[in-house]
């Protein structure tokens, strides 16, 4: 499902956008912050509700935050450029995910876990964390210059860190 869901994802700003204007669907780029907002609300409300598996959500998610947070200043390295506004994304989205990231960590550490399962949590959040970079380099300038803008970034970030929020550990033995 999941994979269906990132498809359409990807799919999304070449179906909504055939031709677009420099200018076009603004308001998209507008909607990243309450975007954003609601999926750390959203973050609140699966840690509260994660019970047993609370540290190891903490600690997948702490570290899928800081890095989407170095995968967008990544973008910002190999093809962004701060004359122009339609890039700032990359530069002011990355201290507001990697500041909850730093917190969740030292929240997952203060609850303790499993050793054996905060690692395999931070195994799957670096895996997240590198897939958001792929996205975010083969998607490129040209794609971030047209609508929508980093918006699909930005959905991007919330549906991987719901896919973290909603894993539930397998048992090994």
């Amino acid at each position: 499902m999941l994979l269906i869901v990132l498809a359409a994802l990807w799919l999304f700003p070449i179906a909504a956008f055939k031709n677009p204007g420099t200018n076009d669907a603004l308001y998209l780029a507008d909607l990243q912050l309450p975007l954003l907002l609601v999926g750390f609300v959203g973050l609140i409300v699966a840690i509260v509700r994660a019970g047993q598996q609370r540290a190891a959500m903490c600690i997948a998610l702490g570290v899928f935050l800081i890095g989407a947070s170095a995968a967008m200043l990544l973008g910002l390295v190999v093809f962004g450029n701060t004359r122009n506004d339609r890039y700032l994304p990359l530069l002011f989205l990355p201290p507001l995910l990697v500041s909850p990231g730093f917190l969740l960590l030292v929240v997952g550490r203060v609850i303790r876990g499993s050793r054996g399962e905060l690692l395999r949590a931070a195994a799957y959040g670096l895996v997240a964390a590198i897939a958001v970079a792929v996205w975010i380099l083969v998607r490129g300038p040209r794609d971030w210059l047209l609508a929508p803008y980093g918006f699909d970034v930005v959905l991007l970030i919330l549906i991987v860190g719901a896919a973290l929020a909603m894993r539930r550990p397998q048992a090994h033995g």
